[in-house]
C-alpha cells in the first residue's frame, strides 16, 4: 500500500445513541473538563495526575496507585449534560428529571466494568477494580501508554498486507475471546484501538457499549460509518455486528475513508468496493473478505471470527500458518503475547513446608526451575515463541519448566504438536515439562485429549494447580542436591528437629509419653473446629492443611507437610478449636503428643516440657519468618 497522506483520513466518528428517534452527538466537553477532579486528589489508594480524554458520558485520568508506585488509567461516570460537580467533589445531577437517566447510565457504566473484568486477553484491556464514590463509579485500567490507531496511522510507514495482518489479528484474536464469553462489543472504530508505544501491538478499549449475546432488549447504538444496519434498527445483534465494524475499521485502513453510513447504503449503496479500492495493493482475497464484513445484511456476513480471520488470511496462510486443517484461526503473531509472566523457584517456593537446609537449597538452587505462566491461545505461531523461550532457559541452567495454562483459552491441533514435539524433547535431555491446571474437571483437558496430548505425555506430568507442580519439582531438585528426600524410610525420635536439644536420658523420658499412631492416605488427621489437644509429629509420608474460604470453599490447600515436620502446634498451644483441616496425602506415621500427657510432664520433669516449648516457639517463628518472605515476594 503506498504511504496514506495524513490529509487522506477522515475526521473522527462520534457514537451515536439512538432512542425514540432522538440522536445525542454528545456535547459539553468543555464543560466536562471544567468538571474534573483537580490533580492531587486521592480516591482511595489513587491519586489523580492529570485528565486524559473526556467525552459527553465521561472522564478519563491518568493517576499513580499509591501502594503499588505504578501509573493506571482511571474512567469516571461523568454526563455532562445531566451533572455536575459540587464543592465536596461529589457528583450531582443538574435537574431532577435527569435522575433517572443518570442512574441508567451509571448502571451501564458498571456493567461495563463487570464485562471487562471477566475478558483475559493481551490485546483486550484489563480492569484492575472498579468501585462506586462522590455519587458516581469509577474504572481502574492497567495503563496502556501509546496513541489512538487513528493518530498512530496518519504517521506510520507504508503498509502492506502480511504486515497489516500482523498488526491486526492478535487484536481480532481478543474479540473472538470476548465473544466466546458471551459478549459483543458494538464500538469498534480506530478510536478505541490503541497502539502501544512498547511494542506496537494494539489494545481494544471501551466496552462502554458492550451488551450480553443472549441479551433480548439492547440499546441501539452506532459510529456512522462503522456500526452495521442492526445497531439503528433494534434487529438482532451477534459476532457478525463486530465483524462489520471491524471490516469497516480495515476498509478506512487501506481507503483512508469510513465506509458510507449503514443506513444510507439501505437506501442506496454507494460504497466503492474494497476489491475496487484496494486493486492492485492488497491480494483479492484479502479485499473480499473486507467486502464480505461489510455485506449490509447481517445473514450475508461472516458468522464468527474464525470465518472472518480465516478469509482474511487465505493469500497469506503459507507465511503467517494462519489456516488450521479445520479451519480453525492460527494466529501467526499471538506468539509475541502468549507468555504472561515467568518466575523462578529462587524467590517462590510451594506450600510444601521444608526444614531449614532444604529452604537454604531451594534458595540457591531454585533457579533452575521455571514456571511460565500462559495467556491466549496456543497454536502455530505462539508455540513457536513458547519453544524458543523455553530453550533459552535450558540454556540457562533450567532443569524443571512448569507451564501454567490457567489463563489459555485456545489449542489447537498444530498448538498440541508442538507441545508434544516439546515434551519429547526436554524429557529425552533429561529434563522436566509440567503442565499445572489440566484435568479432567475443565475445559482444557477435553482439548488436550482431542488433540492427542493425553496419549502423548505421561500422566505424571499433569498437575491440578500449579502448586503441586512446583512442590515436585522442588522434590526432585532437593533429591538431586541432597540426596536425601526419598531416601528417608521413617524419621525416630531422637532424629526429630523438635528434639534436637534433648539429651538420651531425656528423649528416653519422650519415650514413654509419644504415641505412634498411623493413617491411610485421604484420612483427617483432625478437622477444622475440633479439639486441639494433640500434637502430630510426621515420622514418614506427607499430610496436607486445608481451610474453608469465604466464598464456601472447602478444600483450598494452604500448605503441606513431610517427615520431621509438627503439625496442629497452633491450638495445641492456645487450647482453641482447630482453624483448618488436616489431611493424609500418602499413607502416614506420625508420634503424637497429647496436652494431658504434656501436663504431666510438667510435673515430673518440668526441663524437657519447658525445651519441647521453646523448640514449638523457634518451629512457629521459622513459619512467620516464611511467611513474611512470600508476602514480601507477592507485594514486588
Amino acid at each position: 500500500m503506498p504511504q496514506t497522506l495524513a490529509s487522506d483520513f477522515d475526521d473522527d466518528s462520534p457514537t451515536l445513541q439512538i432512542a425514540e428517534l432522538q440522536v445525542s452527538r454528545g456535547g459539553g466537553n468543555n464543560a466536562a473538563l471544567s468538571n474534573a477532579l483537580p490533580t492531587g486528589y486521592c480516591l482511595f489508594e489513587y491519586r489523580i495526575d492529570k485528565v486524559l480524554g473526556h467525552g459527553g458520558f465521561g472522564i478519563t485520568y491518568i493517576a499513580t496507585d499509591i501502594n503499588l508506585e505504578s501509573k493506571v488509567a482511571i474512567k469516571e461516570y461523568f454526563p455532562d449534560q445531566l451533572a455536575s460537580r459540587t464543592e465536596a467533589k461529589t457528583v450531582k445531577t443538574n435537574l431532577i428529571e435527569n435522575l433517572e437517566d443518570y442512574q441508567h447510565g451509571l448502571k451501564r457504566f458498571l456493567v461495563e466494568a463487570r464485562t471487562l473484568a471477566v475478558f483475559h486477553h493481551p490485546n483486550i484491556v484489563r480492569v484492575a477494580r472498579f468501585f462506586e464514590a462522590n455519587n458516581t463509579a469509577f474504572i481502574v485500567l492497567e495503563y496502556e501508554d501509546g496513541k489512538s490507531l487513528r493518530s498512530w496511522i496518519k504517521g506510520a510507514d507504508q503498509l502492506n498486507e502480511k504486515r497489516l495482518l500482523r498488526l491486526m489479528l492478535p487484536l481480532i484474536e481478543g474479540l473472538g475471546v470476548v465473544h466466546k464469553t458471551g459478549y459483543l462489543h458494538r464500538d469498534i472504530k480506530p478510536e478505541n484501538i490503541i497502539v502501544r508505544n512498547e511494542d506496537g501491538s494494539l489494545v481494544l478499549l471501551d466496552f462502554g457499549s458492550a451488551k450480553s449475546i443472549t441479551e433480548s432488549k439492547v440499546d441501539n447504538i452506532a459510529t456512522p460509518g462503522y456500526g452495521p444496519i442492526e445497531q439503528y434498527s433494534g434487529e438482532a445483534q451477534g459476532p457478525y455486528t463486530d465483524i462489520y465494524a471491524l471490516g469497516a475499521t480495515l476498509y478506512w485502513m487501506i481507503t483512508g475513508q469510513k465506509p458510507q453510513e449503514a443506513t444510507e447504503r439501505v437506501k442506496n449503496d454507494t460504497l466503492k468496493s474494497a476489491l475496487e479500492a484496494g486493486k492492485g495493493k492488497f491480494s483479492t482475497e484479502f479485499l473480499k473478505a473486507i467486502d464480505w464484513a461489510l455485506k449490509i445484511q447481517a445473514t450475508e456476513r461472516p458468522q464468527n471470527i474464525n470465518e472472518f480471520a480465516s478469509a482474511l488470511c487465505a493469500a497469506q496462510s503459507d507465511a503467517l500458518g494462519n489456516a488450521s486443517e479445520n479451519g480453525h484461526l492460527l494466529l501467526g503473531n499471538s506468539g509475541l503475547s502468549l507468555v504472561h509472566r515467568i518466575y523462578r523457584g529462587d524467590t517462590n517456593h510451594s506450600r510444601r513446608a521444608r526444614t531449614v537446609a532444604e529452604l537454604e537449597q531451594l534458595n540457591r538452587h531454585g533457579k533452575r526451575i521455571a514456571v511460565i505462566v500462559l495467556e491466549g491461545s496456543i497454536v502455530s505461531g505462539s508455540a513457536d515463541n513458547l519453544q524458543q523461550r523455553i530453550e533459552n532457559l535450558l540454556a540457562d541452567e533450567t532443569s524443571h519448566i512448569i507451564l501454567d495454562m490457567r489463563r489459555v483459552n485456545y489449542i489447537d491441533q498444530a498448538g498440541a504438536n508442538a507441545l508434544i514435539q516439546l515434551e519429547k524433547t526436554i524429557s529425552s535431555s533429561g529434563y522436566n515439562l509440567s503442565f499445572a491446571h489440566v484435568n479432567i474437571h475443565n475445559s482444557l483437558w477435553a482439548s488436550f485429549e482431542t488433540h492427542g496430548l493425553i496419549k502423548a505425555v505421561p500422566k505424571d506430568n499433569f498437575y491440578d494447580d500449579t502448586d503441586r507442580a512446583l512442590e515436585f519439582a522442588e522434590n526432585e531438585l532437593l533429591l538431586k542436591i541432597m540426596g536425601l528426600r526419598g531416601t528417608i524410610n521413617e524419621v525416630s525420635i531422637s532424629n526429630f528437629l523438635l528434639f534436637e536439644t534433648m539429651s538420651p536420658k531425656e528423649l528416653d523420658v519422650l519415650d514413654g509419653l509419644l504415641e505412634k499412631r498411623s493413617f491411610s492416605a485421604g484420612e483427617h488427621l483432625f478437622l477444622e473446629g475440633s479439639e486441639g489437644n494433640e500434637l502430630f509429629m510426621i515420622a514418614s509420608g506427607s499430610a496436607s492443611v486445608y481451610r474453608t474460604l469465604e466464598n464456601g470453599q472447602d478444600n483450598y490447600r494452604v500448605i503441606t507437610f513431610g517427615e520431621n515436620m509438627v503439625v496442629g502446634e497452633m491450638a495445641f498451644l492456645d487450647s482453641q478449636p482447630r482453624s483448618a483441616t488436616v489431611k493424609a496425602d500418602t499413607d502416614l506415621k506420625c508420634y503424637i503428643l497429647s496436652r494431658k500427657k504434656l501436663a504431666a510432664l510438667e510435673q515430673k520433669n518440668s526441663t524437657v516440657a519447658v525445651k519441647i516449648l521453646i523448640n514449638l516457639a523457634g518451629e512457629l517463628a521459622k513459619r512467620l519468618r516464611s511467611a513474611n518472605q512470600t508476602i514480601s515476594s507477592l507485594q514486588v
